[in-house]
Parts: structure tokens; sequence; C-alpha cells
């Protein structure tokens, strides 16, 4: 039976291997911009949607301390529409990862 070798006995050589981060990140934007040539519509619709969730997500998190500190509270109908229009861009993203 063979055990798995210990961090020590592998040393660096898997680390010296690997792409410097700098390199990667020059490749990946490469091949977004490459990708934004060929079809600029399915690109601009999908950083949309990511800022959107990224916005809905801070939406979603501000939600609750906003309520907690408000002295006047907004009627619970803006806050349970403005809690459904935070989420649906996360919901999108999250259903589109779910069924690739």
């Amino acid at each position: 039976m063979s055990t798995r070798p210990t961090p020590s006995q592998l040393g660096d050589g898997w680390f010296a291997s690997e792409e410097p981060i700098g390199t990667g990140v020059i490749h990946e934007l490469r091949r977004v911009r490459r990708r934004f040539v060929a079809r600029p519509l399915p690109v601009l619709l999908l950083a949309g949607l990511l800022t959107a969730a990224v916005m809905g997500i801070a939406a979603l998190a501000l939600l609750p301390v906003v309520w907690a500190t408000s002295r006047l509270k907004p009627p619970l109908g803006f806050v349970v529409f403005a809690a459904l229009v935070a989420a649906a861009p996360v919901i999108v993203v999250a259903v589109r990862l779910m069924t690739r």
C-alpha cells in the first residue's frame, strides 16, 4: 500500500511549473477580447448579468441593515419588491451555473 507524499517530500517543483498569475490574467483577458470581437452581444449580456448579480448580492446584504436602522419603515410591499429585484439576477446566475 502506497502512502501519499508529504508536502516537504513534494518540494516546490509543482509551484515552479505553474504559470505566473499575471500571465494567466493576460491570457484570459485576451480570450475574452477574442470572444467579444467574434460575438459582442452575448459577452455584453453576460457582463451585465454578472454585474447585476454582484449588485443584487450587495443589496440583499444591506437590506436587513437598512430595515433595522431606519426610523420610518417603508411599506412592506416596497421592501418585498426590492428584495425580489435584487434576488432575480443572483437566481439567474445560479440557475445558469447549475445547468451547465
